[in-house]
């Protein structure tokens, strides 16, 4: 769908405890692979929840999609959230991704 060699999303840049912070860093090129993942289970139209996410940490995944700009939908059953994108989600989602590569694209060849 995208171009895999990009880091094209972003995870949060900071945490509040130190060793979370040093667990940020070293791994900041994983859980921003794992964002990408997240992102392409969701364009494929599947409904996730913390029960079957394809990635760790689910919640704090959506979250850093959702600082990049992307929409992402819920429902909730009253105890459990499944999340997804809806119909407008992924026409907004798949334009702000050209976007996003088109910026990663020429903040490489700098």
């Amino acid at each position: 769908m995208f171009n895999q060699q990009l880091d094209i999303f972003q995870v949060h840049r900071r945490e509040t405890k130190s060793e979370c912070e040093e667990y940020l860093k070293a791994n900041k090129k994983r859980l921003s692979k794992n964002c990408q993942a997240l992102f392409e289970a969701f364009m494929r139209g599947d409904r996730i929840s913390t029960f079957n996410s394809p990635v760790g940490d689910f919640r704090r995944r959506c979250c850093d999609l959702k600082e990049n700009g992307i929409r992402i939908s819920f429902e909730s059953n009253g105890r459990f959230k499944t999340w997804y994108f809806s119909d407008s989600d992924r026409m907004f989602n798949r334009e702000l991704l050209i976007k996003l590569q088109a910026q990663k694209s020429l903040e490489l060849k700098k």
